[in-house]
């Protein structure tokens, strides 16, 4: 089983003045990923649910991090507005690599920092993408959203 700790960031923009120039996470607490598949019914003349509509997904990643000067640093390295793709990547020694490539990833909110008394100070990006693949050890790419 993988754990958190197995876990690399890469970010890397494809615009702006930092574009190429890759970034590796290193106070990242916490990663999730929700495709966000968007189900909708629609409703037969008679008003009840009649079939269920696929609607445009809008997948978001975050990030937590240990440092709110990292969270800050990453944001101002990407850019406003500027497209990135991330990669996070699990290696483990016995299980064979799982990485998940986040196209077109734009920030959408974050990029500052909490402070809390008896706290350290923390930040946390969000991200929202137009593309999500998924890799496992030697296997094909496999298209997620």
């Amino acid at each position: 089983m993988y754990s958190h700790k197995h876990g690399t960031i890469t970010i890397t923009p494809i615009e702006g003045p930092n574009a190429g120039v890759k970034v590796v996470c290193r106070s990242n607490t916490k990663a999730s990923f929700d495709p966000a598949q968007k189900t909708t019914y629609g409703k037969g003349s008679n008003g009840r649910n009649a079939y269920i509509a696929e609607g445009s997904p809008e997948p978001k990643l975050s990030m937590d991090f240990s440092s709110g000067e990292e969270s800050t640093r990453i944001a101002m390295h990407c850019g406003r507005g500027n497209r990135c793709t991330i990669t996070h990547v699990y290696k483990s020694p016995n299980l064979p690599l799982m990485a998940y490539t986040f196209h077109h990833a734009k920030i959408s909110s974050g990029g500052g920092y909490d402070s809390d008394d008896g706290a350290g100070v923390t930040g946390k990006l969000e991200w929202m993408m137009l593309g999500v693949e998924r890799r496992s050890g030697a296997g094909p790419r496999e298209v997620v959203v």
